[in-house]
């Protein structure tokens, strides 16, 4: 599914504020296929509720 939305920064910020740990994130981008050079960009996280 593609939509856009917040940056990571923002997705971050949301998640911790949600009460989750982060354990790890990366992000990634990738050529749009669709598009005339713009980059799609990728959040990738792991996290989890603190114990």
């Amino acid at each position: 599914m593609y939509w856009s939305g917040f940056d990571a920064d923002t997705y971050r910020k949301m998640i911790v504020e949600s009460g989750f740990v982060i354990s790890s994130d990366v992000v990634e981008t990738s050529d749009d296929p669709n598009s005339d050079g713009e980059k799609e960009i990728h959040l990738w996280m792991v996290a989890r509720r603190p114990e």
